[in-house]
């Protein structure tokens, strides 16, 4: 079965840009399968039996938050919550690749997938979009353990990459697997697409820094991308997304819970929950980004979902 590119509910934008050739439905599921453990359809038994007590367990943490009035999150709380996060794991491993089981969607099935799956779906778009649009320098915001930039160095040897991530521990670690070398096995298998060089993660450039305040000049990189990064960033939301479009001579692309793929239901109220970003991608044009190209038919977990919008930097 193969479908046609998708674009984000309410979003007036092209399915094509530049030569992209967006993953048919049966190249994501493929991509996917490695992670998924069971598949029911999302009306039967079965799968309301997974998904319906971690719906139940968020409502019950929603109304308790809502009693309290507990609600924002601060980036320093965002980063002493990654420092931990980053410091605790043992990365690359088999044990946090395949950490725990999260209840997903995609049309009328539901997927039990291992964490990894999904980012490994926001992988192949990112590689998707690199290999058409061809550019020579590119900078990731909000790396994280480096995860995409240490795997997309690898099949794209020809990109000269540059990250920054907010936190120490993070970025400890991408240079840890930045020390083997070639690319941790682990991550070879979780390229969604061929290797091209194992060796080339180690010229990666990655480091500390601040996505409100980067160290970058105006138009350093032909294109700047964030992977569910500017999710944890709304309480500095407005002056990462100018800083990206300022660093950026020709695109800017994102794969975060745009507002327009959680405007309902339990995905709406999670995000709201979790001060998770609040972002239309109709709002990018304030930024001087020009969205291109906007696609969503991926798997989503039931509790928040992603789009991938692909904006041109407007020129001053």
């Amino acid at each position: 079965m193969t479908t046609t590119a998708s674009a984000v509910r309410g979003v007036q934008g092209q399915t094509s840009y530049a030569g992209i050739v967006l993953p048919t439905h049966d190249e994501i599921a493929e991509t996917i399968a490695p992670y998924v453990v069971e598949r029911h359809p999302v009306d039967s038994a079965a799968w309301k039996a997974i998904a319906g007590p971690v719906q139940r367990y968020f409502w019950k943490k929603y109304h308790i938050k809502r009693l309290l009035k507990r609600n924002s999150r601060s980036q320093s709380k965002v980063r002493n919550e990654y420092e931990e996060t980053w410091d605790f794991r043992d990365w690359p491993s088999p044990g946090d690749m395949r950490m725990k089981l999260t209840p997903c969607t995609w049309g009328d099935q539901g997927l039990h997938v291992r964490t990894h799956g999904t980012k490994r779906v926001h992988l192949l778009l990112l590689a998707r979009v690199l290999r058409a649009l061809k550019p020579k320098t590119v900078l990731e915001v909000g790396a994280g353990n480096g995860l995409n930039i240490l795997v997309l160095a690898a099949m794209f040897p020809e990109i000269r990459f540059t990250s920054i991530d907010l936190t120490q521990a993070g970025v400890a670690k991408a240079h840890a697997a930045q020390a083997e070398e070639t690319l941790p096995q682990l991550l070879m298998e979780y390229a969604p697409e061929p290797v091209v060089d194992p060796t080339a993660h180690r010229r990666a450039d990655i480091r500390q820094g601040d996505a409100s305040r980067l160290e970058f000049a105006d138009n350093s990189f032909d294109l700047v991308y964030t992977s569910l990064a500017l999710e944890q960033m709304q309480a500095v939301r407005d002056a990462a997304v100018s800083e990206c479009a300022r660093v950026a001579s020709g695109h800017v692309v994102n794969v975060e819970p745009f507002r327009e793929v959680n405007d309902r239901g339990t995905r709406k109220h999670y995000t709201i929950f979790n001060n998770y970003l609040d972002l239309k991608i109709a709002e990018l044009p304030r930024f001087g980004l020009e969205p291109k190209l906007t696609f969503d038919d991926i798997p989503h977990k039931v509790t928040i979902g992603y789009g991938l919008a692909v904006s041109k930097v407007r020129s001053s």
